[in-house]
């Protein structure tokens, strides 16, 4: 009997297939199921027990490598049962401390952020491409040819060997932006700047709710869900750029058929149940849609949080 097993499962093919495009032009080493204590030097590193023997035991399923071998940062595919597993939720808890602490970039993905594009760009590759764009900074800075202590966003590259087909190819939602305020001028929507709320969950993925309103009062939304962290761009404004996108879909559709608009009643009940879930706020902006409801900001035990009244 036959008792070899596949290393990984389609959807981690697909995932280690988009890893390769987005790595063409760089010379990395992409390796599979990496023990955690072989990519990480956990000795004296000050991980507590639990985490140091769960360094020892676990896996990452995909290191992206230097020349050298030197880890670059790490990609994780959670599949569509992952949430409810509370084993492998526990686990990916740790996983992300000890990537966090020891410093390594990681990114977590799901079949949306493999298969999922916009503007010809993968969401995946989007990721990577920002990871390497910020590193090329890093390393002009550490060089000398920009200035340490200036800040430079990766989304504003202006050229990528990569991704080349658009202008600012890693600004994501530069065609939504456009297509948002064309519709707005059309008189679909009343704003060009949509509202939109980012959250986290205990897991750490970011969550982000993107909505605009209708002159007759409906109201259209995208939403959008990230792990990303150490690769260059904030979780929150990687999950905006999405969102966004999505938002946009919607709302070209809503200027064609009229459909998937809904109630502000519908949408007061859609926030209260995104916020219950998703409750540490991490960013906002666009205050100028009429939701239909009023929101309030406030702090309480030191911790920001919208409330609905």
């Amino acid at each position: 009997m036959d008792h070899r097993k596949k290393l990984l499962n389609r959807s981690e093919e697909t995932t280690e297939n988009v890893l390769k495009f987005a790595c063409q032009d760089r010379s990395v080493r992409i390796s599979p199921k990496v023990r955690v204590a072989d990519a990480l030097d956990i000795t004296n590193s000050g991980l507590d027990n639990e985490h140091y023997k769960y360094a020892l035991s676990s896996h990452l399923d995909f290191v992206i490598a230097d020349e050298s071998t030197l880890p670059l940062f790490a990609v994780e595919f959670d599949g569509p049962t992952h949430w409810n597993d509370e084993r492998a939720c526990i686990n990916d808890r740790k996983k992300n401390k000890i990537c966090s602490d020891l410093g390594l970039p990681l990114i977590r993905v799901r079949d949306k952020h493999i298969i999922t594009s916009a503007n010809k760009k993968n969401y995946l590759v989007w990721f990577v491409r920002m990871f390497f764009a910020q590193q090329i900074i890093v390393e002009a800075q550490d060089s000398g040819y920009l200035p340490q202590e200036e800040v430079f966003d990766p989304m504003l590259t202006m050229s990528d060997s990569v991704i080349s087909e658009h202008r600012f190819p890693l600004w994501l939602s530069l065609q939504a932006t456009g297509n948002l305020h064309r519709l707005f001028e059309q008189g679909v929507i009343s704003t060009p700047t949509p509202s939109y709320f980012a959250q986290a969950d205990s897991q750490g993925w970011t969550h982000c709710l993107c909505i605009c309103s209708t002159p007759s009062g409906q109201l259209l939304w995208g939403a959008s869900e990230v792990f990303i962290e150490g690769i260059g761009v904030a979780p929150s404004e990687a999950a905006y750029e999405i969102a966004k996108i999505n938002l946009s879909t919607a709302v070209f559709s809503y200027s064609r058929n009229g459909e998937g608009g809904v109630s502000p009643k519908t949408m007061r009940d859609w926030f209260e149940k995104f916020l219950a879930k998703y409750p540490e706020t991490l960013s906002f902006g666009g205050a100028g849609v009429n939701l239909g409801f009023d929101l309030r900001f406030s702090f309480r035990d030191g911790q920001a949080e919208w409330v609905v009244v």
